[in-house]
């Protein structure tokens, strides 16, 4: 009856007693997480820590550093999650790691490089000629009649231009401004690739499959940007022909539910993000990379790692995949979001990385 991956920590449970225990694995309907032993509990509280992981502020990051600390600990290296900081790249070294969105990285250090080159926009119909409507429509506002939204939307000639970096070319441009000593020494096997989503119906309204259809229907759209920029903005305007006609900045809300909501029309999310599954969102395909890519990364001073680091670090980013990002992001969010230290044990034996406690089967 409830979501099996729910992995109750019942350690907060023995205070309880044997009888309220039971009623409280009675009513999930998956795995519960068994209690440790008091050896283990007293062993992971009282230890040292050998590595600090530092996040950044995003919702991704935060909860990668609260797998890897859990991976880690339980290979023999504890390690705790420091606070989020919007530079975390800085407290690498020594007994430090960051794990970091690359793409937002570049974005809050070298945002021109990161966006690619924007070329000189094609002389031609300029956003007031886009706009002048055909004889037959009315009005070249919001809501156009069914039958016009295509006829009265007059595509902008557009420049070629390059195509934003990759993953791998956001890595080389961020890579110099690592502190020194320090390096990436792991990297997710997925992407973090912007992508713009709308509704369903907006898409069939408008005719949207790539990003490229926007060129001239954005005159009467809103967009939410990612929270940490809008370096992709003039790309969208001079490459794909759509400047919004409003932004809506969503701060600590999700940007997809700005659109579910009708409050904006596109929002630029990663096309990892869950969010655009559970609200049936549709993603615009990007063939031209329009838009750039990331991926999420651990920056430390390999000579700094305590003995085994490294290669439990490597063995959660390799299985972070595309699927498997969606995945973890997934357990931490919707309306009964696991704990970070919840979400962590389940995605680790779901991975195979943790053994999966008796009391789960």
């Amino acid at each position: 009856m409830t979501d099996r991956r729910r992995a109750v920590p019942l350690w907060r449970g023995l205070v309880l007693g044997a009888g309220a225990l039971a009623m409280l694995t009675g009513c999930t309907q998956g795995p519960a997480t068994p209690p440790p032993t008091p050896v283990e509990s007293e062993e992971v509280q009282v230890a040292e820590p050998q590595l600090t992981l530092h996040p950044g502020t995003t919702e991704l990051e935060r909860i990668v550093s609260a797998v890897l600390a859990r991976h880690l600990t339980h290979r023999g290296i504890p390690a705790v999650v420091a606070d989020p900081s919007t530079q975390p790249w800085l407290n690498a070294g020594g007994e430090g790691a960051a794990v970091v969105d690359t793409l937002q990285m570049g974005a809050l250090l070298d945002p021109d490089q990161v966006t690619g080159p924007v070329p000189t926009p094609t002389a031609a119909a300029s956003p007031e000629a886009s706009a002048s409507p055909s004889p037959e429509a009315s009005t070249g506002g919001e809501e156009p009649p069914s039958p016009e939204p295509t006829e009265s939307a007059t595509p902008d000639p557009v420049p070629d231009g390059e195509p934003a970096p990759d993953a791998g070319g956001v890595d080389a441009l961020v890579r110099d401004q690592l502190p020194d000593e320090t390096e990436f020494i792991a990297q997710s096997s997925g992407t973090l690739r912007l992508q713009a989503v709308t509704t369903r119906n907006l898409a069939a309204l408008k005719e949207l499959e790539e990003l490229m259809d926007l060129n001239g229907q954005c005159t009467d759209l809103t967009l939410t940007p990612q929270s940490w920029g809008q370096i992709q903005l003039e790309r969208l305007s001079v490459l794909a022909g759509c400047t919004p006609e409003a932004l809506l900045e969503t701060g600590d809300r999700d940007p997809a539910s700005a659109v579910v909501a009708g409050e904006a029309g596109v929002a630029l999310l990663y096309g990892v993000d869950p969010a655009i599954s559970h609200h049936a969102l549709v993603p615009l395909e990007d063939p031209r990379r329009i838009l750039p890519e990331g991926r999420l990364s651990v920056v430390a001073d390999p000579q700094g790692l305590p003995d085994g680091a490294r290669n439990a670090i490597s063995e959660v980013l390799q299985r972070l995949d595309g699927t498997q990002i969606a995945d973890l992001q997934a357990l931490i969010q919707g309306p009964d979001p696991l704990s970070a230290e919840e979400a962590a044990q389940y995605w680790l034996v779901q991975n195979g990385l943790e053994t999966a406690p008796e009391s789960w089967f």
